[in-house]
Formats: C-alpha cells, sequence, structure tokens
C-alpha cells in the first residue's frame, strides 16, 4: 500500500491503473459504479466519506480524517495470500449487485493466518440495474 496524494488522482489516472468502478460513501447515501466511475474531482468531495476505485489487482481508498484526506493506493504483487468473497447489496435502491472483496492474510508467529486489509474486487451488476453508472 502506498500513499497517494489526492490531487494526483485524475480519471485519465484512475483508467490506467484500470480502475473503472467505485463505491461512494457519502453521508447520506452510497453511489455504486460497476462501469464508468467518476473521477473525485467530477464527484461532491465535502459530500463523501470513504470512496473506493478498483480494479481487478488495484484500489485507491480515500477516507476522511479531521486534518484532510488519506488516499492509499494498493496494487498486487502477485505474491498476497488472499482470500475472496462474495457479498450481496441490499441497501440500495437498486438491488441486485454483487461486491466481490479480497481479504488479504498474513501469518501470525505461530503460522494462523489473519485479515489485515480488505478492498472491494468487483462489482457485479445484475440486469435490470438502472444505478451507479450504467
Amino acid at each position: 500500500m502506498t500513499p497517494v496524494a489526492p490531487s494526483e488522482v485524475s480519471k485519465e489516472w484512475l483508467a490506467d491503473q484500470g480502475m473503472t468502478q467505485a463505491l461512494l460513501y457519502y453521508w447520506d447515501h452510497i453511489e455504486a459504479y460497476p462501469y464508468h466511475a467518476p473521477s473525485p474531482r467530477e464527484i461532491e468531495m465535502e459530500q463523501l466519506f470513504e470512496a473506493y476505485w478498483f480494479g481487478e489487482t488495484v484500489a485507491v481508498h480515500f477516507y476522511r480524517l479531521d486534518h484532510g484526506w488519506q488516499v492509499i493506493w494498493c496494487t498486487e504483487t502477485g505474491t498476497e495470500e488472499c482470500l475472496d468473497e462474495r457479498q450481496f447489496i441490499q441497501r440500495m435502491d437498486d438491488f441486485g449487485k454483487t461486491l466481490c472483496i479480497r481479504n488479504y492474510l498474513e501469518a501470525d508467529e505461530d503460522g494462523q493466518f489473519h485479515v489485515v486489509y480488505t478492498r472491494p474486487l468487483k462489482l457485479e451488476a445484475n440486469l435490470g440495474s438502472s444505478k451507479g453508472g450504467e
């Protein structure tokens, strides 16, 4: 995971990294973009408290702190221990989306694995949904 300046995150940078999907957590609602995610420059950042832009092997995570935004860029090397799972999104106007998440695992001194980071991997939209950039 690498810190990134929010000003570096343009639509072109996201596309170059393979991040075409997004989950945007506003104070009063959530927006999911399985296709054509907007860039941070195209959304109301003052109403946002957390966001993920992501692709199959990379993600950028924005989250609000007292002194401003923290932005972390996560890119896979192919050597990580991972466990993927699917979650059905139930608290949205457009029911029928499935979120695949990736849990990154590390072994402790006893060889027991635990989750050290979780990120969105893929947002799958079922037919009939009309929200979130489809």
